[in-house]
């Protein structure tokens, strides 16, 4: 018996070595009348030009017909086939080549073709019909049988069939872009939970101090945060299509998608000197793949990533607002009036060429060196000491906004001068509110509340300023 399997295998083997499909035939039982002919078949003939398509994958059909240069979906001639997609498939349907014709083939059955495993019907230009039928791996591997409906014939192809007619419609279908934008000059985005008008200035000089805030409230210039806005844009750059779901959606049926105007979240970007939206994109209801979206005017849903519209859907203008208390550095300084119940008055002066020399020594310790001098109501102080004391300041952030809110008794008032032609005093007025908040007035944003430690602790820092550690030393 383990001689007999050895010489099945030895057998098998010589005919892989010789390429012999009769021989292996024979050792599975199959009928060896079949005749073996090698050369080139074009499976659709020579220079095929296919006028209609259609095969079926296990429950699945797929019929396409052409009109003029276009192709179409039977049925449905307005969804959006990928014509490039379409064409590529149908020249490689065209162009497929047998390189062998089995003739005298009795049982189909033994290659797969009784039940094939994908079917197609082909009509060529020429008003001709032909029925393709993918049969199994062939033994030797890499081959594939293919019935025409030939009686007897079975083809051999290096080229499943299966591989041809991969696409479902979906992956036939020809998605929208989504614009990309060189640059933006304004982000509004709308929705239940979203409510938010920023605009761009390359030069905001004229509307406040700090000239590094370039974006703001549309209309009311409150100033955002770089950071955040650069986040909501990125974005905004980022969306992408997960998946096509369905066109000719439109009117009543949008609001199946949550797309309708009453649930949905616009996004709309404009490019600078643009007067009408440069991107326009619509986000619906959440749904297994994330989010139902469309281009808005357009008439075609698909699916983002949850995660890559998180923050659009509930960006709003207080969400990204700054919230410095004081954006401004030590050396735009000219005088500080600081008063918490004892006025305080810091004048800081430069020698002449001091601020090169300090941009020249940046290791070196604040104050040193410099030419630099402080004094606080006439004395002179520590002026590391007093540069710290002013970073207390900038170093304040809000807390949240009370819009209307106004300090009409301040607890602490803080008035800082500069040398800036447009804006050469920034007040800031700080009044009580609860426990733990006070609330900061600037000028520049809305109300908004500070911790009130830290508002404690700065006027305790201010409250006591040491002279120069040199004249400390000489008394």
């Amino acid at each position: 018996m383990k001689r007999s399997i050895k010489a099945i295998l030895l057998l098998a083997a010589l005919a892989v070595l010789i390429g012999g499909y009769a021989l292996v035939r024979s050792l599975a039982g199959e009928n060896v009348d079949v005749r073996e002919n090698e050369g080139a078949y074009p499976i659709l003939g020579e220079e095929t030009s296919i006028a209609a398509l259609t095969w079926t994958r296990g429950e699945t059909t797929i019929s396409l017909r052409k009109s003029g240069d276009t192709w179409y979906v039977e049925g449905d001639e307005e969804y959006p086939l990928d014509q490039n997609a379409v064409e590529a498939l149908v020249q490689s349907l065209a162009s497929l080549t047998a390189h062998m014709c089995l003739e005298g083939v009795e049982a189909p059955e033994d290659y797969g073709l009784t039940e094939p495993a994908l079917a197609a019907a082909v009509e060529l230009a020429n008003g001709e019909t032909r029925a393709l039928f993918m049969g199994d791996e062939a033994l030797l591997g890499g081959e594939y049988y293919l019935g025409t409906g030939e009686e007897g014939v079975v083809y051999v192809t290096d080229v499943a069939l299966s591989s041809i007619l991969s696409a479902s419609v979906a992956e036939l279908t020809q998605w929208e872009e989504i614009p990309r934008l060189e640059s933006v000059a304004r982000l509004v985005i709308l929705g239940p939970n979203a409510s938010l008008d920023q605009s761009y200035f390359a030069d905001s000089s004229a509307l406040t101090y700090n000239p590094d805030w370039h974006w703001f409230q549309t209309g009311m210039q409150y100033p955002s945060d770089e950071d955040a806005m650069r986040l909501l844009l990125d974005d905004v750059d980022a969306l992408a299509w997960n998946a096509f779901v369905a066109h000719g959606v439109a009117n009543e049926d949008l609001a199946a998608y949550g797309l309708d105007s009453a649930n949905a979240t616009s996004v709309v970007a404009f490019e600078e000197g643009a007067s009408e939206s440069s991107l326009s994109v619509v986000i619906g209801a959440a749904c297994e793949g994330g989010y139902y979206a469309m281009l808005a005017g357009s008439d075609c849903v698909y699916t983002v990533a949850a995660e890559s519209v998180a923050s659009l859907l509930q960006a709003t203008d207080v969400s990204v607002r700054a919230t410095d208390a004081l954006r401004l550095d030590w050396e735009q300084v000219a005088r500080v009036e600081f008063d918490a119940g004892t006025p305080l008055t810091l004048v800081r002066e430069e020698s002449a060429g001091a601020a090169a020399e300090a941009e020249s020594a940046q290791t070196q310790e604040a104050g040193t060196e410099t030419g630099e001098t402080v004094t606080l109501n006439g004395e002179a102080v520590d002026v590391a000491y007093a540069r710290e004391a002013f970073e207390d300041i900038t170093s304040l952030s809000g807390d949240g906004f009370v819009d209307g809110l106004e300090v009409l008794e301040p607890l602490l008032t803080i008035t800082v001068y500069t040398d800036a032609v447009d804006f050469p005093q920034i007040a800031l007025r700080f009044g009580a509110y609860d426990a733990t908040s006070y609330v900061l007035e600037n000028g520049v944003q809305p109300p908004m509340l500070v911790s009130a430690a830290s508002v404690d602790a700065l006027i305790r820092t201010w409250m006591y300023m040491p002279a120069p550690a040199e004249e400390e030393a000489s008394s």
